[in-house]
């Protein structure tokens, strides 16, 4: 079991202990906080940004002011994540570490993006109000007419990924992503795909009674499978 104390001024504690232990003393260690800032390349505060800060079991998101300025309190001490995504920018991150009772300052500068625009096909009204399509740090949805348009993705080879929730059915392909803004058109089409065909041998004879399991790397995206009977050959 993890237990975990925490006081209202942001301390903590936390220590994995075995059931029926009676001896557990959680000592509440201060917490720490993190300032920073979010610059564009050419060195003008990003206001609006979104910064999200991943620390231990911790998830915290705050979005930047006018100055391009942010402020966490309240962390537990360690190493930290730290993400920026804004309209228009590429996604930014470092690492930065947090110590008990002090303030961390970080510096973030992002990069300005290419857009990405396209249609997903192949989906029903109510499925494309369920679809998400990502790339680069970009994210959005398909309209009712399944277009999308993705602004600040990141430079360079880019995977744009349509979602479908929650069955966890996705297309993507692989584009170029030009520096500067510039546009990239892709169409991703549900109702595309391919047949895998084959016969499973084990010791170069043909077995029966097997389930084939196709689907891309990851588990992420369509998965049909078959249970296999004689004759061994299977189609998905």
């Amino acid at each position: 079991w993890q237990l975990v104390a925490s006081d209202g001024e942001g301390g903590s504690a936390r220590e994995v202990v075995e059931a029926g232990r009676e001896d557990v003393v959680l000592r509440l260690v201060a917490s720490g906080e993190l300032e920073g800032r979010v610059f564009g390349e050419d060195g003008t505060p990003v206001a609006g940004a979104q910064v999200q800060v991943m620390a231990a079991d911790e998830f915290k998101e705050v979005t930047t002011d006018g100055g391009g300025r942010f402020r966490i309190p309240h962390l537990a001490p360690g190493m930290a994540r730290v993400v920026v995504e804004a309209k228009g920018w590429g996604a930014g991150s470092e690492q930065v570490k947090i110590e008990s009772g002090r303030t961390a300052q970080v510096e973030v500068t992002l990069k300005r993006g290419g857009t990405v625009v396209g249609r997903v096909l192949g989906l029903s009204a109510e499925e494309l109000e369920r679809c998400q399509v990502v790339a680069g740090g970009s994210r959005g949805k398909p309209d009712a007419s399944g277009t999308f348009r993705l602004e600040g993705v990141a430079a360079g080879s880019q995977v744009v990924r349509a979602l479908l929730l929650p069955e966890f059915k996705s297309r993507q392909a692989t584009v170029e992503i030009p520096a500067g803004g510039a546009e990239v058109e892709v169409v991703l089409d549900f109702a595309a795909g391919l047949t895998l065909s084959g016969t499973v041998r084990r010791g170069g004879r043909p077995v029966a009674g097997v389930t084939v399991v196709a689907g891309p790397p990851g588990g992420m995206g369509a998965v049909s499978y078959t249970h296999l009977t004689l004759p061994t050959i299977y189609s998905v």
